[in-house]
């Protein structure tokens, strides 16, 4: 144990390091991807705010909205099988984050513009329907 310990904790894996080579040879890139998550954010923080049953907040250092779906229903599981198989919108249901997380489901944003914006157009729909 004290051998797989050692080499578990005490020494960076090889696809650590070299990941972190990459992302200092690359650090150029941060500002577009971070600009890229903000639009994403804005676009999903955007359809949220059209849908009343759904409060949220915003996010300041992550790449998904946390967002209360308490008063839309008490079955977030059925909504979410609903959203992902009727819907094609996949979301992330409460029952993951164990008790704190109870009447939230998480909402992505870190891929592009397009597909953020249909996929939350859909969501609206759906919601509509769902009532």
């Amino acid at each position: 144990m004290r051998v797989l310990q050692e080499h578990t904790v005490s020494c960076v894996a090889e696809p650590s390091q070299v990941a972190a080579v990459a992302a200092a040879e690359h650090r150029d890139v941060i500002p577009d991807i971070r600009d890229a998550f903000s639009e994403g954010r804005t676009v999903i923080l955007d359809h949220l705010n059209e849908i009343p049953a759904i409060e949220h907040g915003s996010p300041c250092g992550a790449f998904y909205v946390f967002a209360d779906v308490s008063d839309l229903t008490s079955s977030r599981q059925e909504f979410v099988q609903y959203l992902l198989k009727e819907v094609l919108v996949g979301v992330i249901p409460d029952s993951v984050f164990g008790p704190a997380g109870e009447g939230f489901l998480r909402f992505s944003y870190a891929t592009n513009k397009t597909t953020i914006d249909e996929a939350m157009s859909r969501l609206e729909r759906a919601v509509e329907s769902y009532l």
